[in-house]
């Protein structure tokens, strides 16, 4: 997970603490863990919490994974069947029009296809996408 969506579930975490809602084990042992990372192995905060950049990626590196997520999103979208809500487009025929349809981000079709088939992009094929999903561009 990068730390754009480990930032989007810290910030759904505080919120939920705000709101006084009540945390799932599973949080209590996570805050635990962040907390004793930070106070007792002194680890950076950010570090501890996800929020770091690791050498060699960015915060740029981040928004282009959430915007080649949306666009292979939409690839799959535009390739189911026009009875399953689709444009029933051939793969070729989608990866055209997403670059058109995408041209502001400048991705051509040969790039779209591409990610399409990188093993790191699988999951952002996925027609139904969270706001929590890794690299989710929601």
């Amino acid at each position: 997970m990068n730390p754009l969506d480990h930032k989007k579930n810290w910030l759904a975490f505080l919120a939920q603490l705000k709101a006084g809602q009540p945390l799932q084990p599973e949080q209590f042992a996570h805050l635990a863990k962040v907390l004793e990372d930070i106070l007792v192995n002194d680890v950076d905060a950010k570090e501890a919490m996800g929020l770091k950049y690791s050498r060699g990626h960015s915060k740029a590196d981040a928004e282009a994974r959430k915007v080649i997520s949306y666009i292979l999103q939409w690839v799959s979208c535009a390739t189911k069947p026009l009875s399953e809500g689709g444009r029933g487009l051939t793969l070729a025929d989608a990866f055209e029009q997403a670059a058109i349809h995408f041209s502001q981000f400048g991705y051509e079709p040969e790039l779209i296809e591409k990610y399409w088939y990188q093993k790191d992009k699988w999951h952002m094929h996925s027609t139904e996408r969270q706001h929590f999903d890794q690299d989710s561009p929601f």
